[in-house]
């Protein structure tokens, strides 16, 4: 046998704000009830008298209903009791809502002011060799350093982590490029480890920087670079997170440090290679060019 499902029973005694007070069952309840109540009790009794009207029959009357009158005269104070409930919830809710609205136009507000402060830049597109490229999204970043904030739960506190592993990773990158053009020029540099420290680089870009907002074309592949595109793409990636930083008054305590400094002096140290070491930088990318085939063919395995 099929189990009928029985309706879930009305509940009277729970208020809903959203509703006018005279749609309220429980307000209704607190009003009725003590009159039938006091009816019960009274009707047995006055079908034992007939009515008259005299100053006899109302003393008589107010003698055996004073029972009925009292409990009757419960209605309106039990009533105005339930009519401030209700008025109170209503005011609760009315109070979440403003509460909900003003979260959610922080939210927009605050929103709205990080992108105004990356200025034209909050969303760019940069091109780079051999058809490859990179673009720029603020919203990216926004939602990686904020993000618990939304249009239900308003502003919340910010994360530096993203910024940090980003500067991080540009240390890496940097340190990286160093020891390419240091040992390319001393003659030390081993296949294994230029393909190594390649792949590296390329792992750092395309899957550190997107926590910055930065996102690289899915044909970049450092097999075919040139070392221009690393200081355009690093450049970029310190210069945002800077502002993201500037934006944030908590990042002036948590991002003021010694990685702040090691990375802005390794941009600098990486723009100066760009001009002394032009001859190192040259060999590298015609030998890493030379190895296209073999790193290919690694990279699949």
């Amino acid at each position: 046998m099929i189990r009928k499902k029985h309706k879930k029973p009305i509940t009277l005694i729970t208020l809903d704000p959203c509703t006018g007070l005279e749609r309220q069952p429980l307000f209704w309840l607190a009003v009725l009830l003590p009159v039938l109540f006091a009816l019960g009790l009274a009707i047995p009794v006055w079908l034992e008298y007939s009515p008259t009207l005299s100053a006899k029959g109302y003393d008589t009357f107010l003698k055996i209903s004073a029972l009925p009158i009292g409990i009757s005269s419960l209605s309106i104070p039990l009533g105005v009791l339930i009519g401030r409930l209700h008025g109170t919830k209503q005011t609760a809710l009315q109070i979440n809502e403003a509460q909900a609205t003003n979260r959610t136009n922080l939210y927009l507000s605050h929103y709205s002011h990080f992108k105004d402060h990356f200025g034209e830049n909050s969303d760019y597109h940069i091109d780079l060799f051999n058809e490859q490229s990179m673009s720029f999204h603020a919203k990216t970043l926004y939602q990686n350093i904020y993000p618990n904030n939304g249009l239900i739960y308003g502003v919340k506190s910010p994360t530096p982590e993203p910024i940090l592993d980003v500067w991080n990773s540009v240390l890496s990158i940097i340190n990286y490029v160093d020891t390419l053009t240091t040992k390319i020029n001393k003659s030390s540099l081993s296949e294994d480890e230029l393909i190594k420290s390649s792949k590296h680089i390329d792992a750092e870009i395309k899957f550190t920087f997107p926590r910055a907002g930065f996102k690289i074309s899915h044909n970049f592949s450092m097999s075919n670079f040139r070392f221009k595109d690393i200081k355009s793409i690093v450049s970029h990636v310190i210069s945002e997170t800077m502002k993201a930083k500037e934006f944030e008054p908590a990042f002036k305590e948590t991002l003021e440090n010694e990685l702040l400094y090691k990375t802005v002096t390794s941009l600098e140290k990486l723009k100066s290679n760009m001009k002394d070491k032009r001859v190192e930088i040259e060999n590298v990318e015609t030998t890493l060019r030379s190895y296209n085939i073999i790193f290919s063919a690694r990279e699949k395995t």
